[in-house]
């Protein structure tokens, strides 16, 4: 329990073993292309399954519990199906906390989720978010043919910006800098 006034210390991933870095995968599964992230996380989850450094969840929807997880990492990466932009269109966004108080609501974001991260334990790991715009978010199972096309993409992408971070943490490792 922290003090009054103190952050929680938490402890550094080597001290808990626990990965460096969280993917966590989120969306609607019957909600046609709203699973993009699901999805993507399930595929990422086979293909880090034998790397100690990598969690990844798949999730319906994000949730406060999931501050706990995030906390313990060093890199976090969001992947979501997004709305509004020509369906396919892939984008990588760096995540900050909020500025402002924050709080929980029944629609949580990332930033939200840094943001309590940091109000709760006074840091937040740096995070980053991939979305791939959907086309059709109708009952169904099944993605619309343009996210199916675009998924190799969007998953590779994610592996890349994992890899990214991986090197640029071992690049300061290296440089004698935290």
């Amino acid at each position: 329990m922290p003090v009054s006034g103190q952050a929680a210390p938490h402890a550094t991933p080597e001290e808990d073993e626990v990965p460096g870095t969280l993917i966590i995968g989120y969306g609607n599964p019957m909600r046609g292309d709203d699973a993009i992230g699901c999805h993507a996380a399930r595929a990422l989850e086979q293909h880090f399954w034998d790397d100690p450094d990598v969690e990844v969840i798949a999730a319906q929807q994000l949730t406060p519990e999931m501050v706990d997880d995030i906390l313990q990492r060093d890199f976090v990466l969001f992947l979501d199906a997004s709305f509004g932009d020509q369906p396919g269109t892939i984008l990588r966004t760096t995540i900050s906390p909020e500025p402002g108080p924050g709080g929980f609501t029944h629609h949580l974001t990332p930033a939200s989720l840094l943001t309590a991260a940091e109000q709760l334990y006074g840091d937040a790991p740096f995070a980053m978010t991939i979305t791939m715009a959907g086309w059709s978010f109708d009952l169904g199972q099944k993605m619309s043919q343009i996210a199916t096309r675009r998924m190799p993409d969007f998953i590779r992408l994610a592996r890349e910006a994992v890899e990214t971070h991986r090197h640029q943490v071992q690049a300061r490792t290296a440089a004698g800098m935290k």
